[in-house]
Protein backbone atom coordinates (compact mmCIF):
# COMPACT_ATOMS: atom_id res chain seq x y z
CA UNK A 1 0.00 0.00 0.00
CA UNK A 2 1.79 3.59 -0.79
CA UNK A 3 0.33 6.28 0.19
CA UNK A 4 1.71 9.81 -1.12
CA UNK A 5 1.09 13.33 0.45
CA UNK A 6 0.99 16.07 -1.87
CA UNK A 7 1.09 19.70 -1.10
CA UNK A 8 -0.81 22.15 -3.57
CA UNK A 9 -1.37 25.71 -2.20
CA UNK A 10 -2.77 24.73 1.28
CA UNK A 11 -4.09 21.54 0.39
CA UNK A 12 -3.08 17.95 1.48
CA UNK A 13 -4.78 15.40 -1.00
CA UNK A 14 -3.68 11.62 -0.23
CA UNK A 15 -2.93 9.63 -3.40
CA UNK A 16 -4.07 5.63 -3.88
CA UNK A 17 -2.77 4.18 -6.33
CA UNK A 18 -5.06 1.67 -8.36
CA UNK A 19 -3.77 -1.45 -8.98
CA UNK A 20 -4.89 -3.29 -12.59
CA UNK A 21 -5.46 -6.44 -10.99
CA UNK A 22 -8.62 -6.90 -9.02
CA UNK A 23 -8.70 -10.59 -7.66
CA UNK A 24 -9.08 -11.68 -4.51
CA UNK A 25 -5.73 -11.42 -2.18
CA UNK A 26 -4.47 -14.50 -1.61
CA UNK A 27 -3.54 -15.48 2.11
CA UNK A 28 -0.08 -15.40 2.91
CA UNK A 29 1.56 -17.20 6.24
CA UNK A 30 -2.34 -17.50 7.10
CA UNK A 31 -3.21 -13.77 7.36
CA UNK A 32 -4.95 -12.12 4.71
CA UNK A 33 -2.95 -8.92 3.21
CA UNK A 34 -5.45 -6.90 1.71
CA UNK A 35 -4.67 -3.19 0.41
CA UNK A 36 -6.66 -0.22 0.98
CA UNK A 37 -7.76 0.02 -2.60
CA UNK A 38 -9.13 -2.95 -2.51
CA UNK A 39 -11.36 -2.60 0.30
CA UNK A 40 -12.19 0.27 -1.89
CA UNK A 41 -12.93 -1.79 -4.74
CA UNK A 42 -14.91 -4.16 -2.66
CA UNK A 43 -16.83 -1.47 -1.65
CA UNK A 44 -17.97 0.46 -4.78
CA UNK A 45 -18.88 -3.21 -6.22
CA UNK A 46 -20.95 -4.09 -3.59
CA UNK A 47 -22.53 -0.47 -4.08
CA UNK A 48 -22.57 -0.78 -7.61
CA UNK A 49 -24.66 -4.34 -7.20
CA UNK A 50 -26.55 -2.78 -5.17
CA UNK A 51 -27.56 0.30 -7.48
CA UNK A 52 -27.78 -2.32 -10.22
CA UNK A 53 -30.21 -4.64 -7.96
CA UNK A 54 -32.22 -1.35 -7.65
CA UNK A 55 -31.83 -0.24 -10.84
CA UNK A 56 -33.35 -3.36 -12.21
CA UNK A 57 -36.16 -3.51 -9.55
CA UNK A 58 -37.55 0.26 -10.78
CA UNK A 59 -37.16 -1.33 -14.12
CA UNK A 60 -39.44 -4.15 -13.52
CA UNK A 61 -41.83 -1.64 -11.52
CA UNK A 62 -42.00 0.87 -14.16
CA UNK A 63 -42.77 -2.03 -16.85
CA UNK A 64 -45.14 -3.51 -15.20
CA UNK A 65 -47.06 -0.04 -14.41
CA UNK A 66 -46.42 0.79 -18.42
CA UNK A 67 -48.05 -2.63 -19.41
CA UNK A 68 -50.69 -2.21 -16.72
CA UNK A 69 -51.30 1.35 -18.18
CA UNK A 70 -51.29 0.26 -22.17
CA UNK A 71 -53.87 -2.29 -20.82
CA UNK A 72 -55.99 0.45 -19.42
CA UNK A 73 -56.06 2.57 -22.29
CA UNK A 74 -56.78 -1.15 -24.43
CA UNK A 75 -59.81 -1.20 -22.47
CA UNK A 76 -60.71 2.42 -22.22
CA UNK A 77 -60.29 2.07 -26.33
CA UNK A 78 -62.78 -1.07 -26.03
CA UNK A 79 -65.06 1.01 -23.49
CA UNK A 80 -64.72 3.98 -25.63
CA UNK A 81 -65.91 2.44 -28.80
CA UNK A 82 -69.08 0.07 -27.38
CA UNK A 83 -70.11 3.76 -25.63
CA UNK A 84 -69.87 5.12 -29.05
CA UNK A 85 -71.79 2.34 -30.47
CA UNK A 86 -74.71 2.70 -28.02
CA UNK A 87 -74.71 6.26 -28.69
CA UNK A 88 -75.12 5.85 -32.51
CA UNK A 89 -77.80 3.19 -31.79
CA UNK A 90 -79.51 5.90 -28.73
CA UNK A 91 -79.54 8.30 -32.10
CA UNK A 92 -80.32 6.00 -34.55
CA UNK A 93 -83.73 4.81 -31.80
CA UNK A 94 -83.94 8.47 -31.36
CA UNK A 95 -84.24 9.34 -35.00
CA UNK A 96 -86.75 6.49 -35.48
CA UNK A 97 -89.17 8.09 -32.79
CA UNK A 98 -88.79 12.01 -33.92
CA UNK A 99 -89.77 10.27 -37.58
CA UNK A 100 -92.97 8.36 -35.86
CA UNK A 101 -93.52 11.63 -33.84
CA UNK A 102 -93.65 13.38 -36.85
CA UNK A 103 -96.05 11.16 -38.66
CA UNK A 104 -98.89 11.23 -35.93
CA UNK A 105 -98.46 14.77 -35.85
CA UNK A 106 -99.83 14.60 -39.81
CA UNK A 107 -102.06 12.38 -39.09
CA UNK A 108 -103.35 14.05 -35.95
CA UNK A 109 -103.73 17.11 -38.17
CA UNK A 110 -105.56 15.14 -40.81
CA UNK A 111 -108.29 13.75 -38.36
CA UNK A 112 -108.46 17.41 -36.88
CA UNK A 113 -109.22 18.78 -40.37
CA UNK A 114 -111.28 15.74 -41.06
CA UNK A 115 -112.85 15.91 -37.82
CA UNK A 116 -113.80 19.47 -38.30
CA UNK A 117 -115.16 19.46 -41.86
CA UNK A 118 -117.07 16.43 -40.81
CA UNK A 119 -118.87 18.34 -38.02
CA UNK A 120 -119.06 20.98 -40.01
CA UNK A 121 -120.78 18.77 -42.95
CA UNK A 122 -123.25 17.26 -40.09
CA UNK A 123 -124.21 21.17 -38.66
CA UNK A 124 -125.35 21.95 -42.81
CA UNK A 125 -126.91 18.28 -42.69
CA UNK A 126 -128.58 19.09 -39.85
CA UNK A 127 -129.78 22.84 -40.41
CA UNK A 128 -130.54 21.35 -43.76
CA UNK A 129 -133.03 18.70 -43.15
CA UNK A 130 -134.29 21.26 -39.93
CA UNK A 131 -134.94 23.57 -43.08
CA UNK A 132 -136.47 20.79 -44.97
CA UNK A 133 -138.83 19.89 -42.08
CA UNK A 134 -139.85 23.65 -41.06
CA UNK A 135 -141.31 23.77 -45.25
CA UNK A 136 -143.23 20.68 -44.53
Amino acid sequence: MVFQWATKAHTNSLRIPLEQDFSIPVPQNGVFQTSLTDLVKLQLEKALREIQEERDQIKFTSETKLANADALVVGIGDKSLEVEEKLHAAEAKLAEVNRKSSELEARESILQRECLSLTTEYALCTLFLLSILMTI
